[in-house]
């Protein structure tokens, strides 16, 4: 275990204890925290905010009375510690081991690292329709399908011939947001011009600083990467390629891990 405090390690431990979530009170008690402060942005929040913010809230009243019902043993007494991550799909309490930790001048946990991560229980969100989630948002289903179109709900998962749509997403905001897939197995069905991308197993996306109408493309295997440089329109055609297939996963619909 690497700390960058000069004291012992059952120190450095009881310091690292004292401000993570151990027991089933200190995550009850985070949570709460979490739920007064999307009621406290909810009173000033605009329309269109409010229906995620709406979503979240009972979302995490599920997630609290699931963790209060629920036995729950304490944190192991080593570098272990609860968190739980809200994303567009589920709110997940985990269990963690950490390697390491920087502390700060004061000796709060500034930074860390984590080797292993334990779902333990979860609240999922609902999957709405196309129409469904243009009602809830106050747009037209119209808008709603021109967003996946041009990759701007990443959230979105193809059900057949339809669309379907976590409740806990987001409506996209003004400019482009860069983003992550990734895949664990080769694509198949990709159009022959696109087959290259099997060969990968994860892209990232981002949009060129000087050129907003240029869009970089970062492709990996783990071992060697090539950048793929390329207009909106072709970005967009990925990007939707990428979100319909079965097989990629969008990687960075995380609101936030609260350890």
């Amino acid at each position: 275990m690497k700390y960058n405090l000069n004291i012992s390690e059952d120190a450095a431990l009881e310091l690292f204890h004292s401000q993570v979530m151990m027991e089933k009170a200190d995550i009850l008690t985070n949570i709460h925290w979490q739920i007064e402060s999307a009621q406290e942005e909810l009173e000033d929040a605009d329309l269109a905010r409010t229906p995620f913010l709406r979503t979240l809230i009972e979302m995490l009243g599920r997630f609290e009375r699931k963790i209060d019902k629920s036995p729950l043993f304490t944190a192991p007494a080593d570098w272990w510690a609860f968190s739980f991550e809200i994303a567009s799909t589920a709110i997940t309490l985990n269990l963690e081991h950490y390697t390491s930790v920087t502390f700060s001048s004061e000796r709060e946990i500034e930074d860390s690292d984590v080797d292993a991560t334990l779902p333990l229980l979860s609240v999922k969100a609902g999957m709405l329709t196309v129409d469904e989630f243009a009602k809830r948002n106050n747009v037209l289903p119209v808008t709603v399908r021109q967003w996946i179109r041009r990759g701007k709900l990443r959230t979105a998962v193809k059900n057949g011939a339809e669309w379907r749509i976590p409740e806990l997403t987001e409506i996209p905001v003004r400019g482009y947001r860069g983003a992550r897939y990734e895949w664990d197995t080769d694509l198949t069905g990709l159009p022959e011009e696109f087959a290259y991308i099997s060969n990968y197993r994860s892209a990232e996306f981002s949009q060129d600083e000087a050129d907003k109408n240029l869009y970089h493309i970062d492709f990996s295997d783990g071992e060697k990467d090539v950048r793929v440089n390329c207009n909106t329109k072709g970005r967009e055609q990925i990007e939707l390629m990428l979100i319909s297939h079965p097989f990629v996963n969008y990687v960075s619909d995380s609101f936030g891990i609260f350890a």
